[in-house]
Parts: C-alpha cells; structure tokens; sequence
C-alpha cells in the first residue's frame, strides 16, 4: 500500500480555519460538519477536543461560541490542556479565508482517511500472522480497511421535496420494474403475502430440527438465482446479479446433493448409493448439473464463521458482484470476536443487530435461518391471518417468544416465518410427500398470514400447493 503525503501545517491550517467559523455559530456549516465529521478526524488533539466539545453543546442545543466552549471544558476536566483558553480565544478571532466550508469539512475528511491509511500501512507491516487464525486475522483486516474507506459519508440528509420525487418515481414504475424492490421468493402466495425478499430486510425463517428449513432456503436460492438467469438473457445489465450462502452445518458436496436431487427430481438416497439408476434419471442429474453450472450462486461453507468474517467476506463478493440474495444457515452458529463476559443470549443479539445492518448497508435480503426453543409451548395466535383455512379450522400456530436465545432476533427482523409440518414428526418419517405451513407471523411491511407448501423430502423439493 502506498503512503499518503500529508502537508501537517497545511492540515491544522484548514482544521483552525474551519473551528474559526463554528465558533461564530453559523448553523449551516455546523450541520454539516457535525454530519460529516468525527473528532478523529483532525490531525490536532486539541482542535479535536474543540470539535468534541462542539459536538456536545450542539446535541444539547447549546449556544455555541468561545465563551460556552471555554466554560464547557472548565467543568470538565477529561477535556482540558495547557492553555486551552488562549488558544480558543485565538481562534476565535481569526477570519477565514474562504467562504467555501464545505471544502474545508471534505479536505479534513479526505486528509483524515489519508491518514489512517497511513497508520494502516505500518499495521500491516509489522503484524505477525499466526497460522491457527490466520482467517480470523485476514478476515479482521479486510473489516478494518473496509471501515476507513466507508467512514466518508456521501449522502446529505434529504429534505421533503427530494424524499418525495424518489418515491413518486418508484411508484410510477410499480409494475414495470420490481427488480429495484427486491427478489421474488420462488413461491406465488408467499410473493402474494410479503411482495418478495425486499431490499435491506432482514428475514428470519424458524423451524424445529428436520423440519425442511435448509431445504426451504435452498430452493429459495435456486429459484432466485434461476430467475436472475432468465433476466440475464434477457438484459445484460443484470449479468452480474448473484445469490450468496453461508452454510455453517454443511459442505459443497452436501449443497450440492440436495440442488441436483431437487432440480432433476431424482431422490438423495438414490444418488448416494447409485441404486435404480435408470437412463432417465442419469440423464436428469446431468442435465442439473449443467443448468448449476451456469447459475450465478457463490457458497461459503466454513464450518466457524464470526459476524466479522461474514461481513468482510459479503464486503469482498460485493466488490465484482450484484447481491441480491444473502442466505445464512444458521443464526445461531455464528460466533462473536468477544473476550467479553457475555451470555450466549446478548451475543445472539449482537448477530442480529449485525445481520440487519449488512442488509441495509449493501441493500439486500438476508435471510437467516434459525432454530426454535423446544421448551417454548405453541400457543393460538389469534391475530395471525389464515389464508388457506376457514375460520373454524383454528389450530395453534408458532409464536414468536419460540425463537431460540434472544428476543433482540425477532425485533430486528423485518420477517419472521416458521415453517411448521401438518402433521407431526413420526407421520413425516414415514411420508415422502407432505403439507409444510409456512406460518408469516411478522411482517413489518404488510400483512400477516399463512400459506401451505408441498414438501417432496426424499429429493428435498418445495412447491406451491395447489
């Protein structure tokens, strides 16, 4: 990495001149610089302990000038140095040369990010790799850089007139193209229930152990990445359109088995033992395989993942690539880069919390699968709307509180679905074929409700009951 020049005198220089017009509270530059920039960001310890300090009075809604900011750091001693008086003083007196402050917030910023690329640097040259966590390692670094360079802030706050075009060009275009919204689920009632796998959500799907959730994820996957294809041939700007999986529980050649085992319709125990091949069914697997091969889905099947890893790895696929769908499974096997003491419970809601911010951050569905607490009752949730029954056929649908370990995972959900077979787990072993409710019992955009998929466990293929 090469270093960045840096003119120190010129730096403080812009940094004073800027504090100078602050101090004489102009509210439009102090908006935009307290938006825009963090005390971090100058050079100057103590041009940085003013700015603090002008950060606190404003959020206070303080009058700011050299008098409040003088009397602010006499109450406190954690801000004060050598002289502080004169020197806000000083500035205070100076005049700016320039009128143009919005140059002089940006050049700190930029000056600021040249900076810590510079301390980088020297990180990066004398940190020891330890090989039994050089991914953790890795993985840490591509965060850290990933986080100077996101830390220059773009978008300004939207005023109504503007919030209000944007959204009346997206409504015109309703219908025409729903691609900017998000992805379709696969499933035609799901779709007509939550609209699609919207941008920016965070979706939690539960269900109880064998009960189809990685199978329902999977298909998931494929009819998204099936649909991008159809769109790639027919518009090229979508050629970079592409889904991603986190599977935590299984390997590429387990993925792989249960795609080709639903695509070609041959079932799993069939193409692990090679028994009662036929030439049709020979031919279906190779037909599989070669419409996989052109799909565009990247896997990742690190057995240990930290919330860290992921996010720098979803940082890297996004670099060349369009996501449109992120898939994890599941929640609750990602770990988290803490030596604090924390309960299993809080670490599952720093997850979320994280889940939902790569969603919005990089304007995708994540998906999360999770387990449901065993302990936890069913219990009749009355407000649920049932599509598919008539009201008398009320049964006890899944509630919320049977998400696993943290309550935080279903407020930060956008949607939660559990995924609940008709009839109980014995009967399933024996049936190869069955009804699985899809039961939506959050949706922060829309409705609530049910919709019943057919389930084809041995070839581990989800479809629209009819």
């Amino acid at each position: 990495m090469k270093k960045q020049e840096l003119n120190f005198e010129t730096i403080e220089k812009i940094e004073e001149e800027l504090l100078s017009e602050l101090l004489k509270n102009n509210t439009n530059i102090l908006e935009e610089a307290i938006l825009k920039l963090k005390p971090n960001d100058f050079y100057n310890r103590e041009y940085s302990v003013i700015f603090h300090v002008i950060q606190e009075l404003a959020s206070n809604h303080k009058d700011i000038n050299h008098l409040t900011i003088i009397n602010y750091i006499d109450n406190n001693k954690s801000y004060q140095f050598d002289d502080y008086d004169v020197l806000i003083n000083t500035i205070a007196n100076n005049t700016a040369l320039t009128q143009n402050f919005s140059v002089l917030i940006e050049d700190i910023k930029n000056n600021s990010i040249k900076r810590k690329l510079n301390e980088f640097s020297e990180y990066l040259k004398d940190i020891n790799f330890d090989q039994n966590n050089y991914d953790l390692q890795a993985n840490t670094i591509a965060k850290d850089l990933s986080d100077i360079l996101s830390s220059k802030i773009t978008s300004d706050l939207i005023d109504s007139k503007k919030a209000v075009e944007s959204f009346s060009e997206k409504f015109r275009n309703l219908g025409i193209n729903d691609e900017s919204k998000g992805i379709t689920t696969g499933f035609k009632r799901l779709d007509n229930i939550i609209g699609c796998f919207s941008n920016g959500a965070l979706i939690v799907i539960a269900a109880g152990t064998g009960s189809g959730k990685t199978a329902f994820a999977l298909n998931c996957l494929y009819r998204a990445a099936e649909h991008i294809d159809s769109l790639t041939q027919k518009d090229a700007t979508y050629k970079k359109d592409c889904v991603l999986i986190f599977s935590l529980e299984m390997s590429i050649e387990q993925l792989q088995e249960r795609l080709v085992s639903s695509i070609s319709g041959v079932s799993i125990s069939s193409y692990n033992h090679q028994q009662t091949f036929t030439q049709t069914d020979s031919v279906r697997i190779s037909d599989a395989f070669e419409h996989l091969k052109k799909l565009s889905i990247f896997y990742d099947t690190s057995s240990s993942i930290s919330i860290v890893s992921l996010e720098a790895k979803i940082q890297q696929a996004s670099m060349n690539n369009h996501l449109r769908l992120i898939i994890i499974d599941y929640l609750q096997l990602i770990k988290v880069d803490s030596k604090k003491n924390q309960s299993r419970e809080q670490e599952v809601a720093y997850i979320s919390r994280a889940l939902k911010a790569i969603a919005r951050k990089y304007s995708v569905p994540v998906i999360a699968l999770s387990q449901i607490n065993r302990n936890a009752p069913n219990k009749i949730t009355n407000n649920v709307q049932n599509n598919q029954q008539n009201s008398h056929e009320r049964k006890d649908v899944p509630h919320l509180h049977q998400i696993r370990e943290s309550d935080a995972i279903t407020h930060d959900a956008d949607i939660v679905a559990f995924l609940q077979p008709e009839n109980n787990n014995e009967t399933n072993k024996e049936n190869d074929d069955y009804i699985i409710a899809c039961h939506i019992i959050k949706n922060r955009s829309g409705p609530t409700g049910e919709v019943k998929l057919r389930f084809r466990k041995k070839i581990q293929r989800f479809d629209d009951e009819k």
